[in-house]
């Protein structure tokens, strides 16, 4: 009798106070959210109490944070993203046959649930929570200390948010927590630097800007990390929403009314932004305005009124110089470096990172005809030589490569240098050690060529 593996999958997720319901008989009130929602309360004060001896049990023996429980069935993720918060996140492990060599027998693969990948969704989670509620503490602050503000906020953001988080799909790319820019020629680049500046001279009421084309960064005024949330907001929500209601995926959006082109920030269209790495943190109002392919984003702090006769004036200074940039950009793009017809056949795949920028560039989910999908096995090797160069770069490492063959004839290769790294997979049956480096080092210098060497 066979037995069908299942995928990995969210169990639980929750949001406690480490502070609160400390009284015999008040143990609920710490619980600021849980998920699943049907769970009953006495299972949910049963999953946080465990989690709360689990934490300080760890703390007896260890300054660091408790970070992860593993059982057979199940893995805990822990994170605490404020002074006397936790978040916990547990993963069902998958269960399925020990080997396809093996007929009879099951267990719960662990092997399949790579820690490193989840803990940057648990972060990821946080992070975005915070750009679109603000801090936790914040809210409890704004209620006088009262938990049913900051339950109501968490109850309506998380629920959405994980009901469109796709676990089994995670990977790498997850970890990276990257953004992708747009390589533009020095004059263009600064053309458009030019256009960011000439807008914040011009409306002094706006703070910071983000130019976007093709969902790709081109110019940003924004410190790493706001711009990473901001960005990835922008092109797994806002934009997509507004593509799909307005079915404009690739034609002009000139022809559109004023207010069509404002994705939101105009009369109807609020939306606040809470960005933490700025010189006044807080919310600003976000005007997130559209052209063609280019999305140019703006920032005001709150405390800035905004007049409904500011879209009018902004839609007319922006709209020809964006569209102009468009064009530029449209004519200044080159062809990418094709790949050799041998390395076609390969089913060659690659991921590139740098620390410094958290630029990533990625080919390991393209979909090419003929090609199929990226092996689920080695894009969990991936995440493991990942943890490896990360263990070595905290050891002081700055430079080091790992290459492994797969038992399915798969090579996959891990490179660190000078804060970038760069992974690729291959499949390329009798091929050797030295045919592999010679492939690799082909696409460093056709598709990588002076943003990533070795040092």
């Amino acid at each position: 009798m066979s037995v069908n593996t299942t995928e990995v999958s969210l169990k639980n997720f929750f949001i406690f106070h480490a502070k609160y319901g400390e009284k015999e008989g008040e143990e609920e009130e710490k619980i600021i959210y849980f998920y699943p929602k049907r769970t009953p309360l006495d299972m949910q004060m049963k999953e946080v109490g465990l989690c709360e001896a689990i934490i300080k049990f760890i703390q007896n023996f260890s300054t660091s944070p408790c970070e992860a429980l593993k059982t057979e069935k199940t893995q805990k993720l822990f994170y605490q993203p404020e002074e006397n918060f936790w978040m916990v996140m547990t993963i069902n492990i998958p269960f399925g046959p020990r080997s396809k060599d093996v007929l009879e027998g099951s267990e719960h693969l662990d092997h399949e649930v790579k820690m490193p990948v989840f803990k940057a969704v648990l972060k990821q989670a946080y992070q975005t929570s915070r750009l679109i509620l603000g801090p936790f503490q914040n809210i409890l602050d704004s209620g006088n200390g009262v938990l049913s503000e900051l339950k109501s906020k968490c109850d309506n953001f998380f629920s959405k948010y994980l009901a469109n988080l796709k676990l089994k799909q995670c990977d790498i790319i997850d970890v990276f927590q990257g953004v992708e820019y747009l390589g533009l020629e020095k004059p263009l680049f600064l053309l458009s630097q030019s256009l960011a500046n000439q807008v914040e001279g011009k409306f002094p009421i706006f703070d910071y800007s983000l130019l976007l084309y093709e969902e790709k960064i081109v110019w940003s005024g924004l410190e790493l990390e706001d711009a990473q949330l901001l960005y990835k907001y922008l092109v797994s929500c806002l934009i997509p929403s507004f593509l799909f209601k307005t079915n404009k995926t690739t034609s002009s959006n000139l022809t559109l009314p004023p207010s069509m082109r404002f994705i939101f920030g105009s009369q109807g269209k609020e939306r606040k932004v809470y960005l933490s790495k700025v010189a006044n943190p807080g919310f600003y109002n976000l005007i997130v305005y559209r052209v063609n392919l280019a999305t140019l984003c703006l920032l005001s702090n709150c405390s800035s009124v905004i007049k409904d006769e500011l879209f009018g004036k902004l839609d007319d200074f922006l709209r020809d110089k964006m569209n102009n940039i468009c064009a530029e950009i449209v004519m200044s793009k080159k062809p990418k470096p094709q790949i050799t017809e041998l390395q076609d056949s390969s089913s060659l795949r690659f991921a590139y990172f740098n620390s410094t920028n958290l630029a990533t560039k990625s080919t390991l989910h393209d979909l090419r005809i003929g090609q199929p999908p990226a092996q689920k096995e080695s894009l969990r090797l991936l995440v493991d030589i990942c943890q490896q160069l990360s263990d070595l770069r905290e050891q002081g490492c700055k430079s080091s490569e790992f290459l492994y063959k797969c038992l399915s004839d798969q090579w996959v290769i891990g490179m660190m240098s000078n804060g970038r790294q760069f992974y690729v997979t291959i499949d390329r049956k009798k091929a050797n050690l030295l045919d592999i480096s010679r492939e690799v080092n082909y696409i460093c210098d056709k598709q990588l060529k002076g943003i990533f060497f070795h040092v």
